[in-house]
């Protein structure tokens, strides 16, 4: 019997379903297009020829999270997508079965706190911001390091780089470098290498992105003074950069 034999049988009800079934596979492949269509917005270039326009994504946690155009570009990006197939946790899971999560999931949940973050400062300290102009820029520099942060994440996350024999923020820093992912973030009106220099937590990037990105700068005494234990296998300058 035909497809549409078949569907001549239905009873009004399970016609009326299997149109709204129809209809929910259609929206859900729209949706996952390569997060190339999306909910209101402007468009930004094109990822797949396709327009790319601003998304709204919903986090059983954080509630929706929303990205202008730019941001979904960057979204999209290979080097981004790959951290769906990359654990937070590292072989945590092995112990405890929910620890599924992963880096894209984690960047994404940075992406949010640290933009609220941010935007609290504003609200308790509108003089750190010398115009709107300024907030803005600051704003979405820090939205590209918070995005990006993991990128460099091999296998298990930091339980790899034992074996790799590199750590991820040197993984990132030539990430970074492809002209690929240096075009998304200039297109966001963002230095690349100011990005680069909150992930890997450099001395000279403004002091409450770059804790916000990567934590605090760790140098040796901080590390000898709360961190050494006569056990430890890292040395104070292997300590001394963040683990974000």
């Amino acid at each position: 019997m035909s497809v549409r034999a078949r569907t001549s049988r239905l009873t009004p009800s399970s016609t009326r379903t299997v149109g709204r079934l129809r209809r929910a596979g259609a929206q859900l492949r729209r949706s996952s297009a390569g997060y190339a269509t999306a909910a209101g917005g402007g468009t930004c270039g094109e990822a797949n020829g396709t327009a790319v326009k601003s998304k709204r994504i919903y986090d059983p946690i954080h509630g929706f999270i929303e990205l202008d155009a730019g941001e979904v570009r960057l979204l999209s990006s290979p080097a981004v997508q790959r951290l769906r197939r990359l654990r937070q946790l590292g072989l945590a899971y092995l112990a405890f079965p929910s620890a599924e999560h992963s880096r894209f999931s984690h960047a994404l949940g940075a992406l949010a706190i640290g933009s609220r973050a941010f935007d609290e400062l504003r609200v308790h300290s509108p003089g750190a911001f010398d115009s709107e102009r300024a907030f803005g820029a600051q704003r979405r520099l820090l939205r590209a390091g918070l995005l990006l942060h993991d990128i460099g994440h091999g296998p298990f996350s930091h339980a790899c780089e034992a074996v790799l024999g590199v750590r991820h923020e040197a993984r990132t820093e030539a990430m970074l470098a492809q002209l690929e992912m240096r075009d998304a973030i200039a297109a966001l009106d963002v230095d690349p290498a100011a990005v680069l220099g909150l992930i890997t937590g450099t001395a000279d990037a403004d002091p409450v992105l770059r804790e916000l990105v990567s934590g605090p700068i760790w140098t040796p005494t901080a590390w000898t003074t709360c961190c050494a234990t006569p056990t430890s296998p890292e040395s104070p300058a292997e300590r001394s950069m963040p683990r974000s």
